[in-house]
């Protein structure tokens, strides 16, 4: 059937992908990831050694929306097993910095919406501690924009 055999080619394709995961732009990681967590395709050692190593080399520059998808992405796949990635790199985009700064760069709205994943990670990855990034988004909300947190982080509507 044709399943089958999209099924079958895909996963050729998957096969060849770590040798262009290093070339690949933030948008073209991020995509790939997305995929790849949907399909449920991809060995543990092309997540490991390729994608969650360039996430790592490349969180300070993704926007604040990108790394909304990170999130959703990382809670989907129910990766919760390395505490170092998530706190040394994933957390530490939203990290406060004495002066009061992050490392990211992500606006008020998007401070929102990544408290809303916080909140669907926690429930997604109970072994995840999301305290401090929560009480790091907190110094960007505006107290009439703290949420409600109902589990479910609001669609994106464009």
């Amino acid at each position: 059937s044709s399943d089958v055999c999209s099924s079958d080619l895909f996963e050729r394709i998957v096969a060849l992908l770590p040798m262009f995961v290093p070339q690949f732009t933030r948008e073209q990681l991020l995509r790939t990831f997305e995929v790849l967590t949907k399909r449920r395709l991809g060995s543990e050692r092309l997540f490991n050694n390729y994608i969650y190593m360039q996430i790592e080399r490349q969180i300070y520059k993704f926007t604040g929306e990108q790394y909304c998808r990170l999130l959703r992405t990382l809670g989907n796949k129910g990766y919760q097993e390395d505490r170092v990635f998530w706190k040394d790199y994933i957390f530490d985009y939203v990290r406060v910095d004495e002066k009061g700064n992050s490392k990211g760069n992500f606006s008020k709205d998007d401070a929102v919406r990544m408290w809303d994943l916080l909140v669907l990670l926690k429930i997604q990855l109970p072994l995840l501690d999301v305290d401090e990034p929560m009480s790091n988004l907190v110094r960007y909300i505006p107290d009439q924009k703290l949420p409600q947190t109902t589990g479910e982080p609001e669609e994106q509507t464009q």
